[in-house]
């Protein structure tokens, strides 16, 4: 009769334990999201006020470089100096972009 109790009793325990184990995975999981989209939501305001900065400072080098150049080589060169960056972020995208996004990942996952 104890044994059969003792069971019953090792079982609810047992029970109830899977059941905060599933409840802690559960908020977790749900802080570890919440940080992760939210690490993406400012990247992404930081990539759009960058993008904004970048078109008037190139508006206004174009500007500069007309003055002397003309309109034409003056476009010319601020597209090559966008043509440069560009194949430096690919040359340099493991130490740029990927260490940096894997390093975060794990951090926040592990």
């Amino acid at each position: 009769m104890e044994t059969k109790q003792t069971a019953e009793t090792l079982w609810a325990r047992l029970k109830e334990l899977a059941l905060l184990k599933f409840e802690y995975a559960k908020l977790t999981t749900a802080e570890r999201l919440s940080i992760l989209l939210s690490a993406m939501a400012i990247a992404l305001i930081c990539m759009i006020g960058v993008a904004m900065f970048l078109f008037f400072i190139s508006l206004s080098l174009v500007e500069v470089l007309a003055l002397s150049l003309g309109m034409a080589w003056s476009s010319f060169i601020v597209s090559m100096i966008y043509v440069v960056i560009m194949a430096l972020v690919i040359l340099l995208r493991k130490p740029l972009i990927i260490n940096p996004i894997a390093r975060f990942i794990s951090k926040v996952m592990l």
